[in-house]
């Protein structure tokens, strides 16, 4: 069954490539409640192996959706929406310098604008290689495709949680396909079922 990990494992795998995410990915398990918490770090830290990084840009995949047939004969399409959250700090860069400062006052005169455009450069870009990824992939082996013809969302997001981050939020719909087979049961369950029926 192709689901979760192979979801994880292919963003990842993108994310490796972006020049502004640089590998930084993050999936979270409570839908986004470690955000506004200290948790987020030591989120980031325990998927990062060697724990010597910078925090942002982060990608940020929260739990996926599934909505499809998992009864076909030989195999079946589920459908998954997929929301994720591309970020970095506000007025100071990765490594806390105030971004654009101002000589005068000390303050950063980088608008939180600015924030969502390069963020949603970043989400826009991740998508449309994932689209040709998916491409790709299916002329392997199709276990993975993008969802054709349907429409991408991306929210701007604003000095949310702790570390007061700004981006994008981007929402888009994936199907990864399901054989047929039923692991978690041996092959004659139904004969031992319906002898136990019998009785």
């Amino acid at each position: 069954m192709n689901s979760f990990p192979l979801l994880i494992d292919l963003f990842q795998a993108v994310l490796d490539q972006s020049k502004t995410i640089e590998g930084r990915f993050c999936p979270v398990y409570r839908s986004g409640a470690e955000l506004n918490s200290d948790e987020m770090g030591q989120v980031i830290t325990d998927v990062i192996q060697d724990g010597k990084f910078q925090k942002y840009p982060v990608a940020i995949l929260f739990p996926p959706r599934g909505l499809g047939e998992i009864k076909g004969k030989d195999g079946s399409w589920m459908d998954w929406s997929v929301t994720m959250f591309f970020l970095q700090t506000s007025y100071s860069d990765a490594h806390n310098y105030t971004r654009d400062r101002n000589p005068s006052t000390g303050t950063s005169m980088h608008p939180v604008y600015m924030d969502w455009q390069e963020m949603a450069t970043a989400a826009v870009s991740f998508h449309r290689i994932l689209s040709k990824f998916g491409v790709y992939m299916g002329l392997i082996n199709e276990s993975f495709r993008m969802k054709q013809g349907e429409k991408v969302g991306i929210e701007p997001v604003s000095l949310a949680g702790k570390d007061r981050v700004s981006g994008v939020r981007l929402d888009f719909r994936c199907s990864t396909f399901f054989d047929c087979l039923t692991e978690d049961y041996a092959d004659d369950a139904l004969e031992l079922m319906e002898a136990k029926i019998s009785l």
